[in-house]
């Protein structure tokens, strides 16, 4: 154990401030699959345009990555199609400006 290291000990934070989350419009190429999921009227938009999403978010090893997939990830993936992206887009677009 002589040649061990050790971790140095790190003071707590005197003074932490949580980071808060920004508002930014809302689209399909930037904004996490859970986050438009949890927005009132854009869940019944994307399962309207892509009736298999509500398929999908049901599958266990699609759940941790639910929070880090954007919609067109899973254009480029292959398991969605741009012409459903592009309505859902423009209806998160109606709803921005109605905000």
């Amino acid at each position: 154990m002589e040649n061990s290291l050790d971790a140095p000990i790190y003071m707590p934070a005197e003074q932490f401030a949580a980071p808060i989350r920004q508002p930014r419009a809302l689209n399909t190429h930037d904004v996490a699959i859970a986050d438009l999921m949890a927005i009132a009227g854009v869940k019944e938009t994307i399962l309207k345009q892509i009736p298999a999403m509500n398929f999908l978010m049901k599958i266990p090893d699609m759940q941790p990555h639910l929070g880090n997939l954007t919609l067109w990830d899973l254009v480029h993936i292959g398991l969605m199609k741009e012409d459903g992206i592009s309505a859902i887009d423009q209806q998160l677009a109606t709803l921005e400006k109605s905000r």
